[in-house]
């Protein structure tokens, strides 16, 4: 299974109702009539976006609200992991001159770094939206040193990550902090048979900047990386099955909060739902309730289309193999209306 980027379920819907006298009646945008107690022109509806008038003059209503916006970092976290890097200890002193390399990392334990993701999620590939990557670094060395870092699984313009940090002598919790933003993630080790994994490389010299010297016995380096707050934009491997629940929630409708009437119908009415899919993965969603709750006085109708939001059958996103745009995603389109629903009843409610 792939999962693709920005990992979006959005559902929208869009509520369009209109209301008239006779087909063929004109409004008079001109006239006034009493509302309430108060007199209100047709006028000062066009003010507010949610009121249009179509070509047969009749006045129409149209909101939109998004009632669930479930992104990718809600689906896969990524853990702050820290790696504390091997203990560098002279085992006898020795003299080290400006230049020199002390210590280099070549085992494989040391060079790959890997991620422990819950719900047994299998990252092969992400390109990072947002994250650093924290370097605390400790020296018992009195001259400054010289740490080159890599990251040679994360790449950015063809470049991998890379820094080049000079440290001052007896530093004691060194840190610095380096953005990991936009870089593309490959998580699949040394070998590329892996999951969930990273490569690195590094170096520590006597940088030039210092004087010979010597390191005693028994002192050295120590070194932890720390990658923070990674929340992926793209992201491409294994998430087996997860059951998502939503709500119960609730949005506020008041697009006619300031209007009283005593008697309100409509002629017609519908809600278009729209399933925006950017998983890589068919889903299957249902819409268990909806309600329309009047506060004063207290009302409540229940949106009753019979099995047209159960069992939503939504296909997955494909890929484009553009880097700057890398899904397309698919949409579900749910047509609820006056004729398939008790859906005038709903609305008026409000």
């Amino acid at each position: 299974m792939r999962i693709v980027k920005n990992l979006f379920i959005g559902l929208l819907f869009i509520i369009v109702f209109s209301t008239s006298c006779k087909k063929s009646t004109n409004w008079d945008v001109d006239a006034s009539f009493p509302i309430a107690q108060s007199y209100l022109s047709i006028n000062n509806f066009f003010g507010d976006s949610i009121f249009k008038a179509d070509t047969n003059n009749l006045l129409h209503f149209a909101i939109t609200k998004e009632i669930i916006n479930y992104t990718i970092d809600s689906l896969v976290k990524l853990p702050d992991t820290t790696i504390a890097l091997p203990t560098y200890t002279a085992s006898t002193a020795y003299s080290i001159y400006p230049g020199n390399q002390i210590y280099t990392n070549n085992s494989l334990s040391d060079r790959e770094v890997s991620f422990d993701i819950t719900n047994g999620v299998q990252l092969n590939k992400a390109i990072v939206k947002k994250g650093t990557l924290k370097i605390e670094f400790s020296s018992e060395y009195d001259q400054p040193v010289n740490f080159k870092y890599n990251i040679n699984s994360a790449t950015l313009w063809g470049n991998s990550f890379y820094i080049n940090q000079v440290v001052p002598g007896n530093a004691s919790g060194f840190v610095k902090y380096y953005s990991l933003n936009d870089y593309t993630l490959d998580f699949t080790g040394l070998n590329n048979n892996k999951v969930n994994t990273l490569v690195q490389t590094y170096t520590i010299s006597a940088d030039a900047s210092g004087q010979p010297s010597t390191i005693q016995q028994g002192k050295g380096f120590s070194i932890k990386m720390s990658y923070i707050d990674i929340v992926p934009e793209y992201i491409q491997g294994y998430f087996g099955q997860q059951d998502l629940s939503f709500g119960p929630d609730s949005t506020k409708l008041d697009f006619l909060g300031n209007i009283n009437v005593n008697n309100f119908a409509l002629t017609q009415s519908s809600i278009n739902f729209r399933i925006i899919n950017e998983f890589g993965i068919e889903l299957n969603s249902s819409i268990n309730s909806l309600k329309s709750i009047k506060t004063n006085p207290l009302n409540v109708v229940t949106l009753n289309s019979g099995n047209l939001l159960s069992s939503i059958n939504v296909n997955r996103a494909t890929k484009t193999n553009n880097p700057s745009n890398p899904i397309y995603p698919s949409v579900k389109q749910i047509n609820v209306n006056s004729s398939n629903s008790n859906l005038n009843q709903f609305i008026q409610n409000f």
